[in-house]
């Protein structure tokens, strides 16, 4: 597995105290990180997006990196039950479908208080 963070203390602290949580620990803006394609059957990206300056490339750069059938599974707070003023980017469940309808094939949104998961996948190999 490859956990990929943006700050690398946060790093540094994930690698002491879960060493077997990933093979690999990347420090990197997912934003700006496809160096490959087709690289990973699933991808989480749990509570990210709403930090990030760039959703929608964030997002593209998450299906280019998923495998033809692969699963990424994306989650973000409901607009409805999100008063964190340090959330850049905020969706209802309408507008979260937006964004990732452009970059996969098969989206299924789920919502449930505070939080929306999306399962997303491309076309099958």
């Amino acid at each position: 597995m490859t956990a990929v963070e943006i700050d690398e203390k946060a790093v540094l602290f994930a690698k002491a105290w879960w060493p077997w949580l990933a093979d690999e620990w990347l420090v990197a803006d997912i934003t700006e990180m496809v160096e490959g394609r087709n690289e990973f059957d699933t991808i989480f990206c749990i509570e990210v997006l709403e930090h990030t300056s760039n959703p929608e490339q964030a997002v593209a750069n998450m299906a280019a990196l998923l495998k033809p059938g692969g699963t990424a599974w994306i989650s973000v707070p409901n607009l409805e039950h999100d008063p964190n003023p340090l959330h850049v980017n905020k969706w209802d469940k309408i507008s979260f479908e937006d964004l990732l309808d452009p970059y996969f094939d098969n989206i299924l949104v789920k919502t449930r208080d505070s939080i929306m998961l999306a399962e997303c996948s491309n076309a099958k190999p």
